[in-house]
């Protein structure tokens, strides 16, 4: 009987030395932890304190060929008012960049990202953002927290 092939389950650890505040990663997969059991992360424990453990969504930004997307890295979206600059109701047009965080929402990964249309901020499927267009990692929410304030 032929198994079907299951894709590989990754996790970032993100990590602050106890002694010096560094914020630094670790990726880990199941299998590892499975295998070694605790030991390596053990070791990590004495040394640092771990801030997340972050699921990999099994996607990649760049249309798949780019970095492995995680929880809480950062993308930016651009918004506009009027699609392709055309408007037949002759409304100006506005562009607006925000910032998106990918996060794990009712059971599948998604971007949370200020919506102005709405007013708030609003989640969206993460395959289908990727999808959409070339889509680039800027940052994650440890090494870049300051762009979650735009």
């Amino acid at each position: 009987m032929k198994t079907m092939e299951q894709r590989e389950i990754k996790f970032r650890y993100v990590l602050k030395n106890k002694n010096t505040d560094q914020i630094s990663f670790k990726w880990f997969t199941l299998s590892h932890i499975e295998i070694s059991g605790l030991h390596d992360l053990f070791l990590i424990w004495t040394n640092y304190t771990i801030l997340s453990r972050d699921r990999y969504t099994g996607l990649k930004d760049k249309h798949g060929k780019g970095e492995e997307v995680y929880e809480r890295d950062l993308f930016e979206c651009v918004y506009s008012n009027v699609p392709n600059g055309y408007s037949p109701l002759g409304h100006k047009k506005r562009v607006e960049t925000y910032i998106a965080e990918v996060v794990f929402h009712f059971g599948s990964f998604a971007i949370k990202v200020f919506h102005p249309d709405h007013g708030k901020k609003v989640f969206i499927g993460l395959r289908g953002f990727l999808e959409n267009e070339e889509k680039v990692i800027i940052g994650n929410i440890y090494q870049d927290s300051k762009l979650l304030e735009k």
